[in-house]
């Protein structure tokens, strides 16, 4: 009998009794591989529909693709673990209440493509001179897709009418945005802007170039998927007319 912790620290174990490879996940064990009948049939199919032989050895790669040593054989089953992708994002600005009353929000989305436990994401903040404020943000469980919502005047950040940075960690990976909300209202109330959204488009909804007190915003892009790929802004005026639009380099994953 062999076993083997996968990368995300389910334990995987060789029963060669019962030609079954078995994992133990939340304290629960279910069979991954095999049937119970000895064979090497069912490459191609899900693993626990497929044959293995009294199974010996298990072992996976950095991938999380499990190997299983039975008979004269090695087989790989791909993907049996999802990679986790350990993220950190970078808040600049934050506030509560300041700068006459503005108050920023952030949204996280769950796009890791599985489920997330309840702290799997946190939030630290920092004042001007970076020393830490407040007690902090701490995600509940995600389902994948779901979204986090925190407003940094739910107590966790800064005092009242302060304002710094912050910086989330998150065990996988996620998609972020922050919103900045009016006094007495919220940042999508501005005139003509849609509604902030998640995935393959994001809804800015405020871009100044030397408005409002000669005040400017930029937008910074992140690839967080496993391939190239390229963005495009396109910029509208209050009332919805497009103002113009430009298409980044491609960038790296």
């Amino acid at each position: 009998m062999d076993v083997a912790v996968a990368p995300n620290a389910d334990l995987f174990i060789a029963d060669g009794n019962n030609h079954r490879v078995r994992r133990v996940s939340g304290g629960i064990i279910t069979t991954f591989a095999g049937t119970g009948a000895a064979g090497c049939g069912g490459d191609g199919g899900p693993a626990n529909q497929a044959q293995v032989s009294s199974p010996t050895g298990v072992t996976f790669d950095t991938a999380g693709n499990l190997f299983i040593s039975h008979d004269t054989r090695i087989r790989e089953v791909y993907g049996a673990t999802p990679r986790q992708h350990p993220t950190t994002l970078d808040f600049p600005v934050l506030m509560n209440r300041a700068f006459g009353g503005y108050t920023t929000t952030i949204y996280v989305e769950n796009s890791s493509g599985g489920p997330l436990a309840a702290g799997a994401m946190t939030i630290n903040y920092y004042d001007r001179t970076g020393a830490t404020v407040g007690a902090g943000d701490s995600s509940p469980a995600l389902p994948d897709g779901a979204v986090w919502v925190v407003a940094q005047n739910n107590g966790h950040s800064f005092a009242d009418g302060g304002a710094g940075t912050g910086v989330l960690h998150a065990s996988d990976r996620v998609t972020a945005f922050t919103n900045q909300e009016i006094p007495g209202g919220d940042g999508s109330a501005y005139d003509g802007q849609l509604p902030y959204s998640f995935g393959a488009t994001l809804y800015a909804p405020a871009i100044l170039n030397n408005a409002y007190g000669q005040y400017s915003t930029g937008i910074g892009t992140m690839n967080a998927s496993d391939s190239s790929l390229t963005a495009t802004v396109t910029y509208r005026y209050p009332y919805g007319s497009q103002a113009g639009s430009e298409t980044s380099r491609p960038l790296g994953p």
